[in-house]
């Protein structure tokens, strides 16, 4: 789990990867609005509610994070770009699913916004698309949505 004072490294790591996989399909107005949602006080802030950031380390460095918030809700979710396609996203949501289920056992789903390029990697993860793209502020979205009874995050509940 984050700790407090770890928001700027979080920040920092979630701004690489935005900016080299993400940011290139957003106008400016997207960018601008990204950047101030993953402002390490902002990050803190959505913590102090019924949210949480759960990271990936090697050593002493954060190489992977997924934030939820109200415990349904994925609004972060990153993983260095060298490191991606080893199964640290995998990990990170399903300890994050643990988290969820014992803080709310009747859970029974999790949605996400996923950015157009990242779709694919959440139907990996056996996320269904249940919308057409939109986008507000200039950020560009996918809706999805994780059903949990259906799914083999089922089967570690």
């Amino acid at each position: 789990m984050m700790q407090e004072g770890e928001e700027q490294e979080i920040s920092d790591l979630v701004i690489r990867v935005f900016s080299e996989f993400v940011a290139h399909q957003y106008s400016e107005q997207g960018i601008q609005e990204f950047l101030r949602y993953v402002e390490s006080q902002y990050i803190s802030k959505r913590c102090q509610g019924d949210g949480f950031v759960l990271l990936a380390e090697t050593k002493d460095k954060i190489v992977g994070m997924i934030e939820f918030v109200e415990n349904s809700h994925i609004s972060l979710f990153y993983v260095e770009g060298h490191l991606q396609k080893i199964h640290i996203g995998r990990e990170l949501l399903r300890k994050s699913l643990e988290i969820c289920r014992r803080d709310h056992p009747a859970l029974t789903e999790i949605t996400v916004n996923s950015s157009p390029n990242t779709v694919n990697i959440f139907k990996k993860l056996e996320f269904n698309v249940v919308g057409p793209e939109k986008e507000e502020n200039g950020i560009r979205f996918v809706p999805m949505k994780l059903e949990l009874t259906n799914s083999s995050y089922a089967l570690s509940a």
